[in-house]
């Protein structure tokens, strides 16, 4: 056996944790394959909220590559209550609007106007991407 077997046999959740940090440091760069190659990868084994983060960089990266039905099915995804599904749905709405898909974006938008007792994000999502 190899001197180096039991560190290749890492448990699941600790080997996806360093795809999900190299993926977030590619996608701060701007290198979106990269970022894509290693978000994509990972699943729903990284805690709530850097799944939701997960899910949201890569709803930008499919909407930057124009691919908005997988930006769409991301939405799936999002743990209901998560604030970054709420940026995710009002980029997928920017997107069709600069698109002229008028019609499919008075949803996403319709959705954000129902956000309850959370004045601040309400207000800072048309500050850009989160």
């Amino acid at each position: 056996a190899e001197p180096y077997e039991p560190l290749c046999a890492a448990p699941e959740k600790a080997s996806l944790e360093p795809k999900y940090h190299l993926g977030k440091y590619y996608y701060d760069n701007y290198r979106m394959n990269e970022a894509e190659a290693n978000l994509s990868k990972i699943h729903d084994n990284l805690s709530t909220d850097k799944n939701a983060e997960r899910l949201l960089m890569l709803t930008n990266i499919y909407l930057s590559d124009t691919k908005p039905e997988m930006a769409i099915q991301l939405l799936g995804y999002f743990p209901d209550d998560s604030v970054l599904k709420y940026y995710a749905e009002y980029n997928i709405g920017i997107y069709l609007i600069r698109h002229n898909m008028l019609n499919d974006a008075t949803g996403y938008f319709e959705d954000l106007l129902e956000i309850e007792n959370n004045n601040y994000e309400k207000e800072n999502l048309p500050a850009g991407k989160k």
